[in-house]
């Protein structure tokens, strides 16, 4: 059974508690969490039993509630909501870290360690044994009494300056508009319908006449790719790019310029706390990547064979666009539009065009006859539920033998107070008590796409299939776990540079004939994608595929210098080091106010500090696992169980590469990349 511990009665979901309800039942978390810390102190008996399990379950009970205001936080952020959750952030945060700098408990893991008990324990018993004293040490419990206390502090104050970022970055996006008056009507020319149309729902929804564009992601990108105004893509661009900074439209508002340079001061004073020269050094302990040479060693290594690609891609762009009596030089905001007619014109269609076969619930219904193919799966949707938003969904996952794995919500579309971009969360962890109660694990699958249009028709590109079959790949490691243990349960204690490699390895699917026809139909006639589309779609796999590898090289080198080089991050500041990695990587010119950085959230809000690299590491991961099922059968059901059980159920019970071996046989080739994205080797 599920087992919440809310309270809640009715129905199973989301339990949509007031946000000062939630406040209560976390405050009150964290003194019941206090509490077991107590008494496991006190108590003479260490063992497994009687010291780590209360404390898992113990975790496993502040981290549900705290999840719940972090998840509301971020889809359905308000103000009462954001002050509650930034009024507890340094209370959960400084909690985090006085556990992990407390003395007396990490002696008791570590006597566990020693003693003979431990060669008793299973595989993730020991794995949260030696992750607990490796953080114990991270979190500088070794220090002195004054430096200790200074290292909580500056950890609390990075938790609630990372939290400001995100804010800022939300609030920023939200503050920008264009409105098109009719008298401007020609610059919606090229845009596609559904864009008209949700920007004159929300002029008319403000009392005004003509179009409103918003800057959320679907706005942005249909602006940048189809209108055929420069004007516009311009002001789009530069709106986009310059949010929470010190330039653009918004110059000055919500400006994170000080929050990263003080972002940056206080992870490199941890790292040095703790005796690392820098947080690259700090971040790769908890990591695949054994040191910062090995990531930025790989990194150039893909450079030096995407580069040449990249600027031949980018040469052949702008002959096209001359080609089409465009005879500038391409700007930054020329390339999406020219790349897109491009593609038309090599490959005879369009991804907007595309978007009348991939109705969200076609696509679902062909994503969930996959994961019944390959891994045995039954995912059925939950009529009734709790819910934050009307368009949520909710499933259960039933495994082959049709037991009960855990359920999952899509939360799909973008809308305001929102914030951007795909994400996979957990709601529920799978746990299983002292008592034997078997928690099943519950994730929330959020994407930013299109809302759907007045018939309540939701419909994808692509481009956006490939996200969502992403983000269901990270679900599918969080629901599938067999581990009984939280801290290793689903994604809990993988090394991050692997945690992409399901997300990765599902969206590979999304491209393949058979499956691209059962998650198709025309919202008009029912037609799957035909075959001479598919092919062309097919064709078009690889397109600009080095001008896309070297922006995620340029975000991976810059995550890595702007942590690893403090000292020329202050005398030269953030932007001249991202300015010396376009230099080195880039094809495509920038404007000098550009400032990207100022909402890089994933570096500066998120998990992905030092590590960005992780997702062209774990690429090679995805593809070069892919290729076991190339080689044995797209649909080969023997190959799916065994990617299910010695991938998606293990958790972060087992050392990564350990498990990858396991599954493919050896360690992980480069060349599976490459080839993915047709770089010649």
């Amino acid at each position: 059974m599920v087992n919440t511990n809310l309270g809640a009665k009715s129905k199973l979901g989301f339990y949509q508690l007031a946000p000062e309800q939630l406040q209560e039942a976390v405050n009150v978390a964290l003194a019941a969490y206090k509490g077991q810390i107590a008494a496991i102190k006190n108590n003479p008996v260490v063992t497994w039993h009687s010291s780590i399990q209360p404390l898992e379950e113990a975790a496993e009970s502040l981290d549900r509630l705290w999840g719940l205001l972090e998840h509301e936080n971020a889809v359905v952020s308000r103000l009462e909501v954001r002050k509650i959750y930034e009024q507890l952030l340094p209370l959960v945060s400084g909690m985090h870290t006085e556990l992990l700098q407390d003395k007396q408990l990490h002696d008791i893991y570590l006597r566990i360690k020693q003693s003979t008990e431990f060669t008793t324990l299973t595989a993730p018993q020991q794995a949260i044994i030696e992750h607990a004293l490796r953080d114990f040490k991270l979190a500088g419990v070794d220090l002195p009494a004054m430096q200790r206390a200074e290292f909580k502090s500056l950890y609390t104050r990075l938790a609630e300056l990372e939290n400001t970022f995100s804010n800022n970055v939300l609030d920023a996006t939200e503050g920008w508009t264009y409105h098109i008056t009719t008298a401007q009507k020609d610059l919606l020319a090229g845009l596609p319908q559904h864009i008209i149309t949700a920007a004159q729902n929300k002029a008319t929804a403000e009392d005004k006449s003509g179009w409103i564009l918003t800057l959320d992601y679907p706005n942005f990108v249909a602006v940048l790719t189809y209108a055929d105004s420069r004007e516009l893509r311009e002001e789009f661009y530069l709106a986009y790019n310059t949010r929470a900074s010190d330039q653009g439209p918004l110059a000055g508002q919500w400006d994170n310029t000080s929050v990263i340079t003080e972002i940056l001061a206080i992870r490199q004073k941890l790292a040095e706390l703790t005796g690392y020269k820098n947080f690259v050094e700090y971040s790769l302990v908890t990591k695949m990547a054994e040191n910062s040479v090995q990531a930025k060693e790989f990194l150039h290594s893909l450079l030096v064979k995407v580069k040449p690609q990249g600027v031949r891609e980018y040469a052949e762009l702008q002959t096209f666009a001359k080609q089409q009596n465009f005879m500038l030089e391409l700007s930054a905001w020329d390339i999406p539009y020219f790349a897109e007619k491009q593609r038309k014109a090599k490959f005879a269609f369009s991804e907007e065009e595309l978007r009348p076969y991939f109705p969200v619930t076609r696509v679902l219904h062909g994503l969930f006859n996959l994961v019944k193919n390959i891994f045995g799966l039954h995912i059925i949707e939950v009529p009734e539920f709790i819910t934050w938003h009307a368009s949520v969904r909710m499933f259960k996952v039933l495994d082959q033998n049709k037991q009960l794995r855990g359920h999952f919500y899509t939360d799909l579309y973008a809308r305001e107070g929102k914030r951007g971009g795909a994400w996979m969360s957990e709601c529920v962890t799978r746990i299983r008590f002292a008592s034997d109660l078997l928690q099943n694990p519950i994730a929330y699958l959020n994407c930013n796409f299109a809302p759907p249009d007045q018939s309540g028709v939701g419909l994808l590109t692509h481009n956006d299939v490939t996200v969502l079959f992403h983000e269901f790949g990270h679900t599918l490691h969080h629901i599938l776990s067999q581990v009984d243990y939280y801290s290793v349960s689903g994604l809990n204690g993988v090394e991050w540079d692997a945690v992409e490699l399901p997300s990765q390895f599902m969206e590979n699917w999304a491209w393949q004939w058979q499956v691209i026809q059962d998650i198709s139909a025309h919202v008009e006639t029912g037609q799957s994608l035909p075959k001479e589309i598919y092919d062309n779609l097919w064709a078009s796999k690889n397109y600009n595929a080095g001008m896309f590898l070297l922006r995620q090289l340029e975000f991976a080198l810059f995550d890595l210098l702007v942590h690893e080089n403090h000292a020329t991050v202050v005398k030269k500041g953030v932007h001249a080091v991202l300015q010396q990695v376009r230099d080195m990587v880039a094809v495509v010119k920038v404007p000098a106010n550009n400032r990207f950085e100022n909402s890089f959230s994933h570096i500066f809000a998120g998990g992905y500090a030092a590590g960005y690299y992780s997702y062209l590491w774990a690429e090679v991961l995805s593809c070069d696992a892919f290729n076991v099922f190339k080689q044995n059968g797209l649909f080969n059901a023997k190959i799916g169980h065994e990617f299910l059980s010695k991938i998606l159920e293990k958790g972060g019970a087992y050392p990564a590469m350990e498990l990858f071996v396991d599954f493919t046989g050896r360690k992980p080739e480069v060349a599976a990349l490459l080839e993915y994205h047709g770089i010649g080797v």
